[in-house]
């Protein structure tokens, strides 16, 4: 009788470690080519345009409260930056990008941030101008898979 509940404790146990490594390892092979970005939030911006606006990014809970991730000047066409901050979300955040052309304000949703994530990228390539609004390519790492959003 003691064997046989040794031996499903060990059965059970070793189940549970391979689920465990499995799980890391799917999440590690789900970060693609982020992999070799830094924890935290990885801001990266690409100019194709002859000068960007300046960029603000922030993150903004359900009630409104805001929080500054990072600021971006002008952007030379061609030209790309890199952003990483250690901010570690302790709860759910929207992230927004906020830029003004011809002198309005605009704010563009780009990643659900949720609660205690430990790696989020956002890669944003300004495409055009269009109507008064920036055209953006979106890619990045969720904290759980890669997405493309080309617009």
């Amino acid at each position: 009788m003691k064997n046989k509940v040794m031996w499903s404790l060990t059965i059970v146990l070793g189940a549970i470690i391979i689920g465990i490594g499995i799980w890391f390892l799917l999440s590690f092979a789900n970060q693609g080519s982020y992999r070799s970005m830094d924890d935290g939030i990885n801001i990266k911006v690409s100019n194709q345009i002859a000068n960007s606006p300046e960029l603000r990014f922030k993150l903004v809970t359900a009630e409104e409260n805001q929080t500054n991730i990072a600021n971006i000047n002008s952007l030379k066409k061609n030209e790309s930056i890199l952003f990483n901050s250690t901010f570690t979300p302790k709860k759910d955040y929207q992230m927004f990008v906020y830029y003004t052309i011809d002198g309005r304000e605009h704010r563009e949703s780009l990643l659900y941030v949720p609660a205690h994530s430990t790696k989020l990228v956002i890669d944003l390539n300004i495409k055009s101008v269009k109507d008064g609004k920036i055209i953006f390519g979106k890619s990045g790492y969720d904290g759980f898979e890669k997405f493309t959003n080309q617009d």
